[in-house]
């Protein structure tokens, strides 16, 4: 099986082969659950429910229980023979789950293998327009065809080769459909085949792209087939280690080091293995061969890109130096630069500056924090405003009259706050005694308005104590009082 593959990777960069990965086979480890192959006297169990097809092809197996799926296939080749155990002889018997239960998808780009996988735009490592797919084994595929179609060279089933005609028969047969997932409009027209791009001249991936819509076929944009890849991609891309990767034509996922673009400035075509030996030729030149990765392609333009890959991030200056000892090498050679763009630096050279940022940054934000907390509970000295300082002052006199006199007596104060007497306390006695001998007929009662200030009222005299030796003989009655 290996031998094969090795085989086919030798001639993949001159025949522009894709071979599928994904092998459902019960011989394949990775389908087992503790990635061992099962033994004699194992147990077997197979998913409940199952959408695969699986290929049963170990030799000579004698089990001692077996547990099929609901749904799915399981194809027995034509040298397997089926033995059962006893359970009881099979003291030591293990339970051996069988865990792959996926189809995988004709678009994804880690389902195929081609001559440098890892640098491959994601467009470019499934089947591109005139190359040849190849399935090592038939009986062990599970794929969901694409809906979006390329026209292809031919379709290989280990040895045997089918056409596009024969392709769509082998897919109405009762093992296309087990193996092969889709719409049944791809099976009613012959996939178209494209042979002009074998050499590898002036061709890019997508050429055209399309579909089968009501029995015809249908050409779609280019731009659709790349999306309908990315959705299988990008959940898959790994975080880089720099600053603004870029990415470009044909990837879904951004990388650190440099891209070139070149437009043919003739018209007339250029030699696309010639530009790739003299990129080479500058990586071994300066010694980056074993830090950078390139890839050189055609863009959708029919122009050309050059994509400078780092494989680190230390590696992420070297690519911007070589992008620029490129693009002067070529710079004569009947190419014009279009679009160059460069990653930003690796994360690492960032790492002091931003560890000292968020240093600082905490500092401060504690140091913000102590002063909110001081000025929240800590008592500031500052001046009180006593709101009444502004109140004027009033002043009331009281004679010392006797009860009579005190009862046709009428106090009025008024308040300073009045616009007149703003200064001044003004008090005003009634007495009814001053009306009886000022009152006239025809004239108002008299009114007396003593204006007395602070220093004024302080200077008044103040009344005796009464006691029981000024009070008089009308006074009888309070003699007996004791102050």
């Amino acid at each position: 099986m290996y031998k094969i593959i090795f085989f086919f990777l030798f001639f993949l960069k001159a025949h522009g082969l894709k071979i599928w990965l994904p092998n459902t086979g019960m011989n394949n480890t990775q389908n087992w659950e503790n990635n061992e192959i099962p033994k004699n006297c194992d147990q077997i169990y197979f998913p409940s429910k199952s959408e695969i097809a699986t290929y049963w092809n170990i030799k000579d197996l004698e089990i001692s229980n077996l547990v099929l799926s609901k749904s799915g296939e399981l194809i027995l080749s034509n040298y397997i023979n089926l033995l059962f155990k006893d359970k009881e002889k099979c003291l030591n018997a293990r339970k051996m789950k069988f865990t792959r239960n996926d189809i995988k998808g004709w678009l994804d780009p880690y389902n195929w293998m081609s001559d440098s996988n890892q640098w491959l735009p994601h467009s470019e490592r499934v089947p591109c327009t005139g190359e040849i797919i190849n399935f090592p084994s038939i009986n062990t595929i599970s794929v969901q065809l694409p809906s979006i179609l390329l026209p292809y060279k031919s379709f290989n089933f280990g040895e045997q080769v089918l056409n596009g005609e024969e392709w769509q028969e082998f897919l109405k047969t009762e093992l296309g459909y087990m193996l092969f997932k889709g719409s049944d409009e791809l099976r009613e027209k012959p996939w178209r085949t494209d042979e002009s791009c074998s050499k590898g001249k002036k061709c890019t991936c997508i050429r055209s792209a399309y579909t089968f819509r009501d029995g015809i076929y249908k050409e779609v944009n280019r731009h659709i087939f790349q999306e309908a890849v990315c959705l299988y991609a990008m959940p898959k891309c790994k975080k880089v280690p720099c600053y603004f990767p870029v990415v470009p034509e044909g990837h879904c996922c951004g990388i650190c080091g440099a891209v070139l673009k070149l437009e043919d400035k003739t018209k007339e075509g250029f030699d696309l293995n010639e530009i790739k030996r003299k990129v080479n030729e500058e990586i071994k030149k300066h010694k980056l061969n074993k830090e950078l990765k390139t890839y050189v392609g055609r863009t959708k333009d029919e122009n050309i890109q050059i994509v400078i890959l780092a494989d680190d991030s230390d590696a992420t200056t070297s690519s911007h130096f070589l992008s620029s000892v490129i693009a002067q090498k070529l710079k004569g050679q009947k190419l014009k630069l279009s679009i160059s763009q460069l990653s930003g630096l690796a994360l690492s050279n960032y790492l002091f500056n931003s560890i000292t940022g968020i240093i600082f940054g905490t500092l401060f934000g504690v140091l913000l924090l102590f002063v909110i907390l001081f000025y929240q509970y800590v008592k500031i000295p500052q001046k009180i405003i006593n709101m009444d300082q502004n109140k004027p002052f009033v002043f009331a006199r009281f004679d010392n009259v006797s009860n009579e006199d005190n009862c046709n007596e009428n106090i009025h104060i008024e308040s300073a706050c009045d616009p007149q007497n703003s200064y001044d306390t003004n008090i005003k006695v009634e007495s009814k005694e001053k009306e009886k001998e000022d009152v006239t007929p025809g004239k108002s009662s008299s009114q007396e308005y003593h204006n007395l200030t602070y220093t004024d009222f302080e200077k008044i005299e103040k009344p005796e104590p009464i006691t029981n030796d000024n009070l008089s003989e009308s006074d009888d009655d309070f003699k007996e009082i004791k102050l």
